[in-house]
């Protein structure tokens, strides 16, 4: 196994309805607290760093416990029903919205609003009120990160990771396989770096701003299916495939936490 396939593992792990919904929730987290570039800047990195660690620490058995628990899956399957709901809503109110501006062409008929990291950025009156306000935002980002992170660990692993965290544990090419370890959880965060470039490209380029401001419509439409089906798709595979897969995952990860811990001995 080589950099390039632990590289597509991780691509292919990041294509799955539970962290397509992390990837959008990052956006619209973004675009309620970046109010300055700094906070786009910080918030976003220790968003994405979170999601980086917890990745990989799921990767060498973290988690395993926690999720063979049925109450566990019970309670993060409801916590994904409201996901999906307020996904969808979000679709429903960007359709209104592009219907609405159809109809008026005007910008102010529209009931979302466009993101606060779009325009004038807001300075701060005081400089230590900024400087604890970036600290608070770290922290919070760090702890959503996380714990958005710690749900789509329902979702199964590839197998092949597993043999990757036996070399590790039985020590052979550990640094090797620590070094894959680590690429594959590079791999799944790079959905949430382009994201993040993104919305980093919009906040600093003010001609990027005045572009997307020509196109409303369009961009109301878009986003609408992109809430829609994302939305959609997740309580599909809530209320459908989790049922069929719930014992699937439940015995893999059985069979993968016996797999580490023959090899602990």
């Amino acid at each position: 196994m080589n950099l390039f396939s632990v590289f597509v593992l991780g691509l292919e792990a990041a294509i799955n309805p539970l962290a397509l919904t992390t990837f959008l929730l990052f956006y619209r987290y973004l675009a309620d607290v970046g109010k300055t570039k700094k906070l786009i800047i910080f918030a976003g990195l220790f968003f994405i760093l979170a999601v980086f660690l917890v990745c990989f620490l799921s990767t060498i058995g973290f988690g395993d416990y926690i999720f063979r628990q049925s109450i566990i899956l019970m309670t993060v399957r409801g916590i994904y029903l409201s996901i999906a709901s307020v996904l969808i809503t979000f679709g429903f109110l960007n359709f209104i919205d592009w219907r609405l501006y159809w109809q008026s062409q005007d910008i102010k008929s529209c009931r979302l609003k466009a993101p606060v990291f779009w325009g004038e950025e807001q300075k701060s009156v005081k400089s230590a009120k900024a400087f604890f306000n970036i600290l608070y935002r770290i922290f919070i980002s760090f702890i959503v990160g996380a714990v958005l992170m710690l749900l789509v660990l329902v979702w199964p692993q590839d197998e092949q990771i597993f043999v990757i965290f036996s070399s590790v544990v039985a020590k052979t090419e550990s640094k090797f396989a620590i070094l894959l370890l680590v690429v594959y959880s590079v791999a799944f965060v790079l959905p949430l770096v382009c994201v993040w470039v993104m919305v980093l490209w919009v906040a600093f380029n003010q001609k990027a701003q005045t572009l997307l401001e020509k196109f409303v419509s369009q961009r109301k439409i878009i986003f609408s299916a992109i809430f829609f089906s994302v939305g959609l798709g997740l309580m599909y595979f809530v209320i459908i495939s989790l049922n069929q897969v719930n014992f699937n995952i439940k015995e893999l990860k059985n069979e993968c936490s016996s797999c580490r811990s023959a090899v602990g001995r």
